[in-house]
């Protein structure tokens, strides 16, 4: 995915909340896990923004902030009570005498970090990258201490550890992407594989697989791809996503997919020449 900047981000988080509250399209609102995650970066790019407020912005950016905390909560619960108390902290947003952005940044900083420990392989860039983005704004506003430092240092380029070699490529509308940072997680019988392009552009691409099943749309349900915003598999009968693994045993997993992707707003992405050639 591209280098997470908090202000692109948050004005697509915007645009989900729309003031006819008409209800979202596609796959946001019917793949639980899915929407759970965007509600997750929501919430952070949110919280980024509002730690930069001024008092003309305090308010309305303020409500935005509650917003995705709330959206947090319907898609992803929320079982200690962490983010209503975060809510009812925030007040009514209706003023504010002087925004203390170093508090604000701080906050911003704790919604980042809490989301990050419970990243997964498919979620950890995306989760490391804001995290790393809400440390650095902190810097900016409260100045730098040798335990952000420190921390940031430790996140490095975002990018996990490769455990699988090969690659996965495709060419995403004209633009051809070559995924080679392969990440497979074992996970009793079901094989996790995120792979990415790296630093500086973060585009991941993310399935799962029972070992040993081959045949056509076996990947299709768990299929995901995080370019400018996330997409998932089209079924609307036009050009539908499809997959075909021909290789899944012990160490190597080979096949190919293309067709159309939809994301959270029903934009619509083509995907031709998908290769999946993985080995771990």
């Amino acid at each position: 995915m591209k280098k997470i900047s908090f202000l692109v981000l948050f004005c697509v988080f915007l645009t989900a909340f729309k003031c006819d509250n008409e209800p979202l399209e596609g796959e946001f609102v019917t793949e639980q896990e899915a929407s759970c995650d965007i509600a997750i970066q929501n919430a952070i790019d949110a919280a980024m923004a509002y730690s930069q407020a001024t008092n003309e912005t305090y308010e309305s950016l303020c409500v935005a902030y509650k917003n995705a905390l709330q959206f947090q909560i319907q898609f992803c619960g929320d079982p200690d009570g962490s983010l209503q108390a975060l809510i009812d902290s925030i007040g009514n947003c209706s003023s504010v005498n002087e925004v203390d952005n170093c508090a604000e940044a701080a906050a911003a900083v704790g919604v980042a970090q809490a989301a990050f420990v419970e990243a997964t392989i498919q979620t950890y860039t995306t989760l490391c990258i804001a995290y790393r983005e809400a440390l650095l704004t902190l810097i900016e506003f409260c100045g730098p201490d040798g335990g952000t430092l420190s921390v940031l240092q430790d996140l490095g380029n975002c990018v996990q550890d490769a455990t699988g070699e090969g690659f996965i490529t495709v060419n995403a509308g004209t633009a051809p992407v070559v995924f080679d940072v392969i990440n497979v997680f074992e996970n009793g019988n079901t094989l996790q594989v995120a792979a990415e392009t790296g630093s500086p552009t973060y585009y991941i691409i993310y399935f799962e697989i029972e070992l040993g099943v081959t045949g056509d749309e076996v990947i299709n349900d768990s299929f995901s791809l995080l370019l400018n915003s996330q997409y998932y598999p089209s079924s609307s009968g036009f050009d539908d996503f499809t997959s075909t693994i021909t290789t899944n045993n012990p160490g190597n997993i080979i096949g190919t997919f293309n067709g159309i992707v939809t994301n959270a707003d029903g934009g619509d992405l083509s995907l031709t020449s998908g290769v999946i050639s993985v080995s771990y």
